[in-house]
């Protein structure tokens, strides 16, 4: 039976490309380098430590992994201030979970002081009882370290906690952690089939109008169209 529900957050509950491409530019300019949209796009749905390692060997930024990692987080966290956009039907689903007496938590591969930002941002802070992000983990997505984290400070075991993913590393860590996925693929990539989760629906008011489907039925395996 599920008890918990988890979800991812960028790309699923809020939607901050922006700002986080505006992060890399800022983060990059004293190395004199910018980012393009095209190479943005080959990092979305990647860990942050893959991430780097992508800029550093393809962009020929001449500093250490620790401190670019360490100016990325500090630029967005400040530019959260400028505002991220919810994504569509967000509010209703997590209202709608909450109902029906699921503990909620959040789990994201990017760090908690800029999740709790966010997730505050958008006025949903006080519905969820663990907020978590990479910083507390020792491996990110899509290791399953972050779901397990969760599920812990939930009080829940692994298979009775409902995971939202929106990219194929996220569906990797919940399923491997043991939990039911549901995948709703982040706008911004371009995936093939379902990576594993199980169901798939095109937009969070999909997965909302299904919702009594999904809780009733955690170990059903196949997308739903």
């Amino acid at each position: 039976m599920i008890q918990a529900a988890i979800l991812d957050l960028d790309g699923l509950m809020v939607y901050s490309e922006d700002i986080c491409l505006d992060a890399w530019q800022r983060t990059l300019a004293p190395y004199g380098k910018a980012m393009s949209d095209e190479m943005y796009r080959m990092l979305i749905g990647t860990s942050q430590k893959a991430s780097i390692e992508h800029v550093i060997t393809q962009m020929g930024v001449n500093a250490a992994h620790e401190e670019l990692e360490s100016a990325f987080w500090a630029a967005l966290v400040d530019l959260t201030d400028r505002g991220v956009r919810p994504m569509p039907g967000v509010h209703e689903l997590v209202a709608h979970l909450r109902s029906r007496g699921l503990k909620l938590g959040v789990a994201s591969n990017s760090v908690t002081a800029y999740v709790r930002k966010a997730v505050e941002q958008i006025d949903l802070l006080p519905l969820f009882d663990s907020v978590a992000g990479v910083d507390q983990v020792a491996e990110g997505k899509p290791a399953p370290d972050i779901y397990l984290r969760v599920a812990r400070d939930l009080g829940c075991a692994p298979e009775a906690c409902l995971a939202v993913e929106d990219s194929p590393s996220g569906v990797q860590a919940a399923t491997t952690a043991g939990m039911t996925c549901v995948l709703v693929p982040n706008p911004d990539l371009d995936l093939a089939g379902d990576c594993g989760a199980h169901f798939v629906f095109p937009t969070l008011g999909e997965l909302d109008q299904n919702l009594e489907r999904v809780l009733s039925s955690p170990t059903a395996i196949g997308g739903a169209s």
